[in-house]
């Protein structure tokens, strides 16, 4: 691995964990913002409807990608899981 890439990863890493523990510790602003959107698209899928829920799993997804991408494994799937979060 070239040192690009090993200050690359945790660069960019970076913000999608800090984000996501400061989600998990307070996930009030963006539960209010996830209200307007979550409830219709998980009725649509099948899926529970709570908003609150689908914010921590975010947050979750976040944090244990953006790990993982930070220490160089599974780099794809974390990669594929993050941008798949930015999505909704």
């Amino acid at each position: 691995m070239t040192l690009t890439r090993a200050l690359a990863r945790p660069m960019l890493a970076a913000p999608f964990v800090a984000t996501g523990i400061d989600t998990l510790r307070d996930p009030g602003p963006r539960v209010e913002q996830a209200e307007r959107v979550a409830p219709g698209l998980a009725a649509k899928l099948g899926l529970p409807t709570d908003a609150a829920l689908w914010v921590r799993i975010n947050a979750g997804v976040h944090v244990g990608a953006g790990t993982l991408l930070a220490f160089g494994k599974f780099r794809r799937l974390s990669s594929l899981l993050l941008l798949a979060s930015l999505v909704p």
